[in-house]
């Protein structure tokens, strides 16, 4: 028994960490000053070859959206929604979840703009997102992130 247990440890140990390392989606975190005390922060994934993250429009039943949390700041005011782009972009039934998705490859960007009230603040937050390849979704993660105007 303790050898069959060993070689199976051999074989699924190697599969696990792999698992337990898998991060097919980099986050960076920018800022890009507009004027006037005007700021838009930059929110970039790049996403691994054949992987896939999600929009922050997606209905309940799916993947997690991508949603960003600004941790709250007396010093700025949020300017509209956040946008997103990305030149692959693929929309339409998503099989595996038998809906309508937006979903990213290579690269997302989105964007809050942002106004500054007074002193130049650290903007903290965090970024939740799910992603996708055609064999697999990993379990949702969450990203903290400080932004120096």
């Amino acid at each position: 028994m303790r050898k069959i247990v060993f070689v199976l440890m051999i074989f699924v140990a190697p599969i696990l960490m792999h698992a337990q390392n898998l991060q097919p989606v980099k986050w960076t975190f920018t800022s890009e000053s507009l004027g006037n005390n005007e700021y838009n922060l930059i929110y970039t994934a790049t996403i691994a070859p054949t992987w896939w993250t999600y929009s922050q429009f997606i209905k309940e039943g799916g993947p997690i959206p991508t949603t960003f949390k600004i941790e709250a700041n007396k010093n700025i005011e949020l300017l509209g929604a956040i946008s997103e782009t990305s030149e692959h972009t693929k929309e339409g039934i998503e099989p595996m979840f038998d809906m309508f998705l937006k979903k990213f490859a290579d690269k997302a960007v989105f964007v809050q703009k942002i106004k500054v009230l007074s002193d130049k603040p650290i903007i903290e937050g965090s970024v939740e997102f799910m992603c996708c390849d055609d064999m697999q979704c990993l379990p949702p993660e969450e990203i903290k992130f400080k932004i120096s105007l």
